[in-house]
């Protein structure tokens, strides 16, 4: 997920503390998506998550999980 959000301009952000990863739009005035993974990066992420995580910064979700 990291590399396909890259690729359209959204770093992601590591957790400090807890165990929610922030996709982070820069220049976007804060716009996140947090996705929670409890056990680190290897974490599956539900599809729940990637789907809201395309709707947050408008992306389309087929083409999203094609780049996966």
């Amino acid at each position: 997920m990291e590399a396909a959000a890259k690729k359209r301009g959204v770093d992601l952000i590591k957790p400090r503390k807890g165990s929610h990863y922030k996709f982070s739009e820069p220049g976007s005035g804060g716009k996140t998506y947090p996705v929670p993974a409890h056990n680190g990066i290897r974490t599956d992420i539900s599809d729940m998550y990637v789907r809201g995580l395309c709707r947050c910064f408008g992306w389309d979700y087929d083409q999203f999980k094609a780049d996966l």
